[in-house]
């Protein structure tokens, strides 16, 4: 097994979605506090360890039509790169790590790991392809990451912290699929089935209304907790929203594999 083919299997560029868990001891001002910092980066350790576990669960689940899949094909399972019993004990490998490091922080934290798991795990097996609901799963995965942070450093929950990582989520994932209509015209559902149901014209709409909605509660967040710097970074959120959105119209790779 050569080591960019475990690396391939695993997701290591998949785990910068777990950074999510370092949201709320950024925005309770804790991030230079040593006692949490260190909890927080066990926890994304955690994150990316089951993250991988699930991975490649999913690439178990789809073997055979990825190996007839224009793009997944190449992938180490799929190609036969690397063997399936190897596959299995990685997969158990890396979800024992990581429930037993979650397991080291918080009871609360181990239980929302597991959770991911398993609701990672539903969705490969059949919300995935469900019209919205793909989209809507994605999202609930993304808040929970976001939310566990907060059981790790124990302040207090706040309903911003759950509002922009869903709305966050909503849009990179309507933005992923407007980009593969877009790129893949009448072969995009031969590329993931969900994206037969899908249209650009109701991703337009959807995507106009979850931005309206992250604009405006970043903004709100920022005068509320009356923070200057918060209010500093606003230019630079707008821009980076409207120029993903941007990218997202352009039918972009970027906005299809943003983890490239």
């Amino acid at each position: 097994m050569k080591l960019k083919d475990f690396v391939d299997l695993i997701r290591v560029r998949q785990w910068y979605k777990n950074l999510v868990i370092f949201i709320p001891i950024l925005f309770s001002l804790n991030l230079f506090e040593p006692s949490f910092l260190f909890k927080t980066i066990l926890g994304f350790i955690s994150l990316s360890l089951i993250s991988s576990s699930y991975y490649i669960v999913n690439d178990i689940i789809d073997i055979k039509k990825d190996r007839h899949h224009p793009e997944k094909a190449n992938r180490p399972l799929a190609s036969n790169k690397i063997k399936l019993p190897t596959a299995i004990i990685l997969a158990i490998i890396f979800a024992l790590l990581s429930v037993l490091l979650a397991l080291s922080i918080s009871q609360i934290f181990t239980g929302l790991v597991i959770f991911l798991f398993s609701f990672t795990l539903l969705y490969s097996l059949y919300l995935k392809r469900e019209v919205f609901i793909d989209a809507i799963a994605v999202s609930i995965n993304f808040v929970v990451k976001a939310i566990s942070g907060v059981f790790l450093i124990n302040v207090a929950l706040s309903p911003w912290i759950i509002i922009s990582a869903f709305f966050l989520a909503l849009f990179l994932v309507f933005g992923k699929r407007k980009a593969d209509l877009i790129t893949l015209g009448k072969e995009a559902a031969k590329h993931k089935s969900s994206l037969k149901y899908y249209n650009v014209e109701i991703l337009n709409t959807l995507l106009t209304s979850i931005t309206s909605i992250l604009l405006l509660s970043y903004a709100l967040y920022a005068v509320l907790v009356n923070r200057l710097y918060l209010l500093l970074t606003l230019p630079i959120a707008f821009y980076l929203l409207f120029r993903y959105l941007d990218l997202i119209n352009k039918g972009s790779d970027i906005a299809r594999h943003p983890e490239k």
